[in-house]
């Protein structure tokens, strides 16, 4: 069973609006079931793994099958999601050479498309007496996530520790800004 509703937009855009009270409202739910404390918030945000959010790259979904969905994400990179059985992979990620890295544009972090209904979920989660996350990206998981394959990047950290502190220096920018 693969749920669609609050996962990946359906409609080729990030969506960061906020939940509906509904989402929120079995949102803090599961949390009670689980005797989890805290719930993360922004739309896209995966409140069962802990990722996602406006403070995080999001994906956008490319094609879609009964099969599996492709992703891509804000920074260029794509995923092939798998249902049956369940398989993650990444592909395209865009950097191997200090040239790709002068080629990426990341999203604003501040824009304020990003963080619509942010405050509102917060809010909304706060009087229900939850206590809220906004996450940001990993610093050096967002570069084998979102820019270059692991094994490159632990290669490179031998071999082009220049381009390795580059993509750091970009991504916890980013983070720092998002934050």
């Amino acid at each position: 069973l693969v749920p669609d509703v609050g996962m990946w937009p359906d409609d080729d855009t990030y969506g960061f609006g906020a939940h509906s009270p509904e989402d929120l409202d079995r949102l803090v739910g599961f949390n009670r079931y689980i005797d989890r404390v805290a719930v993360g918030v922004g739309q896209g945000a995966n409140h069962a793994f802990g990722h996602g959010g406006p403070g995080e790259f999001n994906a956008r979904v490319v094609e879609n099958s009964c099969s599996e969905k492709i992703l891509e994400y804000e920074s260029g990179a794509k995923a092939r999601v798998c249902y049956e059985p369940h398989f993650y992979h990444l592909f395209d990620l865009p950097v191997k050479t200090m040239e790709d890295l002068k080629h990426i544009t990341l999203p604003d972090p501040d824009a304020p498309e990003r963080w619509q209904g942010f405050r509102s979920d917060v809010a909304y989660l706060k009087d229900k007496g939850e206590y809220t996350v906004g996450w940001v990206n990993g610093f050096f998981s967002a570069c084998h996530y979102f820019f270059c394959d692991f094994q490159e990047l632990l290669i490179n950290m031998v071999v082009s520790p220049e381009l390795v502190s580059a993509l750091l220096q970009m991504v916890g920018e980013w983070n720092l800004r998002a934050a």
